[in-house]
């Protein structure tokens, strides 16, 4: 594990994450998967360059296996600054696919990259909990609800997106041979909040 300071922000570079981008720059090429890291690195760039904006800065950013990670601040945000933190890394991506729509009417290295600064914008507002969707809705129902309430909610709505996205993938995979990447995701996704759920229950 590689570990150290960047403008007073602990960076944690984890193998295993090391070990799969190597896999996938190995393996990829077509450049669509050196594009969607490029792409999800400029997302969380975006969530960290909000951070400084509204005046604090994150502990740690973590790069592991399931993703990048950043960790709050000890201070708390006030509800306005954690909404436009959560929303920067999407705005980001949707700011680029802006600049670069004109692109997208054919196939080259730019109009994927674009294309992919809109999908990710898009997937990462979805209502799961790992997501920045996820994270809006738990933080604003938190303004309504008790911290029980909440965290039930919020898993039912988890799991009924990520059940949601299972059938859809694996209906797209049977009928077009497509999304089997997606299915992985999903599958991966169900697993993991099963697993905060017994968590939860044992608790």
């Amino acid at each position: 594990m590689l570990r150290f300071k960047l403008f007073g922000v602990i960076v944690q570079i984890e193998f295993l994450f090391v070990a799969l981008v190597t896999i996938f720059l190995l393996v990829d090429r077509s450049g669509i998967a050196t594009s969607a890291l490029l792409v999800c690195l400029i997302h969380e760039l975006g969530h960290v360059f909000m951070f400084f904006l509204v005046g604090f800065k994150p502990q740690k950013i973590s790069f592991q296996i399931t993703g990048i990670c950043l960790t709050k601040p000890t201070a708390a945000l006030n509800y306005p600054k954690e909404v436009l933190v959560q929303l920067a890394g999407s705005t980001t991506n949707f700011i680029i696919f802006a600049a670069l729509c004109h692109t997208v009417n054919t196939i080259t290295p730019v109009s994927i990259f674009a294309t992919i600064n809109l999908v990710i914008g898009i997937f990462n507002l979805l209502p799961l909990k790992s997501f920045d969707g996820g994270k809006l809705l738990e933080i604003t129902l938190l303004r309504f609800m008790s911290i029980k309430a909440t965290d039930r909610v919020c898993m039912f709505v988890d799991l009924t997106c990520i059940f949601a996205m299972l059938i859809g993938s694996v209906y797209a995979f049977f009928t077009s041979h497509q999304s089997f990447t997606l299915i992985v995701l999903t599958v991966y996704l169900m697993l993991t909040a099963i697993i905060k759920l017994n968590q939860k229950s044992t608790s």
